[in-house]
Parts: structure tokens; sequence; C-alpha cells
């Protein structure tokens, strides 16, 4: 005998926010601050995708300055300066990376 089907229940949330103020100045300086590392990084794989590691990148620049904090005690201040550096700091790494695997460290004849 087969088992019968009992269903899936997935509950969703009343309201569905895509976040607060820092985070989509986070992703607004994670567009610029990628096609900025792709320059110095140069590397132009197309401003799509540097926007994207960009996007990335300055999610993962403010992950990694909240751990050096935490872990660390570094205190790289709070507010739109500090969103500015970890966004292209992040950013920079991703585009190194993705340098370094897409085509490695040559330079660009555009």
């Amino acid at each position: 005998m087969l088992p019968t089907d009992k269903g899936v229940t997935i509950q969703l949330p009343s309201s569905i926010t895509i976040g607060d103020e820092e985070t989509l100045l986070l992703v607004a300086l994670g567009l610029i601050a990628g096609v900025v590392a792709g320059r110095v990084v140069g590397h132009s794989p197309g401003i799509l995708i540097q926007m994207v590691i960009g996007v990335l990148g300055a999610f993962l620049g403010r992950w990694v300055l909240s751990r050096a904090h935490d872990r660390f005690g570094i205190d790289t201040g709070s507010g739109l300066l500090h969103l500015v550096f970890a966004a292209f700091l992040g950013a920079l790494v991703l585009m190194v990376i993705a340098r370094a695997f897409g085509g490695g460290f040559r330079r660009d004849s555009s």
C-alpha cells in the first residue's frame, strides 16, 4: 500500500521587508564599489558582473569588519564612511579573486 500524501505547510511572514536603510545603502554602495574595484584591479568582466561582485563584496566587507570588531576590538567607526570602506574593501578582495580565477593576472587590452 502506498503512503498517503500528508502535504507540506509553509508559513509566510505577514510582511516582507527588503531591509533597513543601512542595507539598502550598502547595496547602492556595492554597485559603485564593484565598478571602482574593477578599475583599480584592472579587471572588467562586464559592468553587470562588476556590480554583482561589488554588492557581494559590500556584504562581505561589512561582515569582515564586524568580525574584526567583535574578535579583536578593532573599531572602524560607523555611519556612511564605515559602509563606504566596507563596500570597497570587500569588492576589492572579490575582484582580485575573480581576476585570479577568471583569466589570471595579465593586463587587459581594453
